[in-house]
């Protein structure tokens, strides 16, 4: 900014100058005829009879003012400083009000009644920066779940504001290297967002927080080059692991981490990592694989998905399978002992969608949970399979605004183990309706 404004500034300057001088121009322009006539090159008369053949043929031309040519310059410098402004920050506003319909308001208790609700889902506010040609700067303010009592993972809801994500990319156009440091979703998975609420995958494997990821990204030519993104991603503590038992697949109250139960610290280094990559063949197939790992109670907790998502035409599919490679032991919250074993869970993803037309969009998705007999070993219950059906509808669209409706109806059904069998809920039917407003 401040360099474009000292380029105008010294451009209004030179062109004060030279017009100051364009009167001295005019006479210095008499004083080279006259040098001609003098040598003898031209003759008066010549010169009389150039002047007018260039009077007769050329016609003339009006010379703006000095004052009207800087005033000319100013207000260019001004429109180029203010499409600068334009290219390198934009502003991003995302208000989405929800609604939702329960069967049962608790999974554990089948005799608890329906519940309702109805609130604010998400306020997010961005703002990115294109500090220079290789660096952008975005940062995110959000606010959840206000006016609701629980999340839709059945945890306490939070409506304080935080910073959703601050980050900070390092990338060049035409060059494959690139960085990115900050707080954000780390690539790992790809969980492919299209009904109201969140894929089992995302609810269980989703890492968000601090990290720094370095990376190779090829956009790719041709089939004999495809595209390629290659990235390693290192951060602190168990984000993962969290946000597994947050979650609401399976019951936390009566399964905790070895660290909550005090038979290990949390680590303060960052010791966690990802390695993903992401294979495009062609624009209408992706592949991807990853792998994470972080430290644990007596070995690392290991996990690694793949997923694949195709479009053709209308129709798009989607699919993704993540699996627990290595677990800590959790521990028994009613007796406060570890089991004598881990559980390595698994989740399946399957996903179909259709757009009959541009503005509507219909989406099914099934998902399956295996617990690794953990729900038998606590005697509680777990998610075993899910159903989705839901529908999104684009009600108004224009320049930089947008406005969608989205509703879903899920059924899930629950595995139970021991007392949970007679206690717990054989299954759960919801209802979602979702209204998006966005600017970008």
């Amino acid at each position: 900014m401040r360099r474009a404004l000292a380029v105008g500034f010294l451009g209004m300057l030179l062109l004060t100058f030279l017009v100051g001088t364009f009167a001295q121009a005019e006479s210095t322009e008499d004083l080279l005829i006259r040098l001609l006539v003098k040598k003898g090159i031209l003759t008066e008369e010549e010169i009389q009879a150039l002047k007018k053949e260039a009077e007769a043929t050329t016609p003339a031309i009006s010379q703006p003012a000095p004052g009207d040519l800087v005033d000319t310059l100013r207000d260019e410098v001004r429109e180029d400083l203010q499409r600068h402004d334009e290219e390198s920050i934009a502003l991003s506003l995302t208000v989405e009000g929800e609604g939702r319909w329960r069967a049962r308001q608790d999974v554990g208790n089948k005799n608890s009644g329906s519940t309702s609700d109805l609130f604010l889902r998400r306020a997010l506010l961005g703002f990115e920066a294109k500090v220079t040609d290789f660096a952008l700067a975005r940062l995110a303010l959000t606010s959840e779940w206000l006016g609701a009592q629980t999340t839709d993972q059945g945890q306490v809801a939070d409506e304080s504001v935080t910073v959703d994500e601050g980050t900070l990319t390092l990338a060049k156009e035409g060059y494959p290297l690139y960085a990115v440091v900050g707080k954000r979703t780390q690539p790992f998975g790809a969980f492919f967002p299209r009904l109201v609420t969140d894929p089992m995958s995302q609810d269980a494997y989703e890492v968000k927080g601090v990290g720094a990821t370095l990376g190779f990204r090829h956009p790719g030519t041709d089939r004999a080059s495809w595209g390629k993104d290659f990235s390693f991603t290192f951060y602190r503590g168990k984000e993962q692991l969290n946000h597994f038992f947050e979650s609401g697949l399976f019951d936390p109250g009566a399964v905790v981490r070895s660290t909550s139960a005090g038979f290990r610290r949390e680590t303060k280094q960052f010791s966690s990592f990802i390695l993903s990559s992401t294979l495009s063949p062609n624009k209408d197939l992706a592949l991807g694989t990853a792998y994470l790992s972080e430290p644990g109670e007596s070995r690392r907790n290991q996990t690694g998905a793949i997923w694949a998502g195709y479009t053709w035409g209308r129709w798009a599919a989607e699919t993704e399978f993540l699996a627990a490679l290595s677990r800590e032991r959790y521990v028994l919250q009613s007796t406060g002992e570890r089991f004598g074993t881990s559980f390595k869970e698994k989740v399946l993803v399957l996903g179909l969608s259709y757009k009959p037309t541009m503005a509507l969009e219909l989406a099914t998705r099934y998902e399956r949970l295996w617990d690794n007999g953990l729900a038998d070993a606590a005697e509680t219950w777990s998610a075993r399979n899910r159903l989705s059906l839901g529908a999104g509808y684009t009600l108004y669209e224009r320049e930089d605004v947008g406005v969608r409706l989205l509703g879903e109806y899920r059924f899930t059904d629950y595995r139970r183990g021991g007392a949970a069998r007679e206690v717990a809920a054989p299954s759960q039917n919801e209802a979602f309706m979702k209204l998006i407003v966005s600017y970008k």
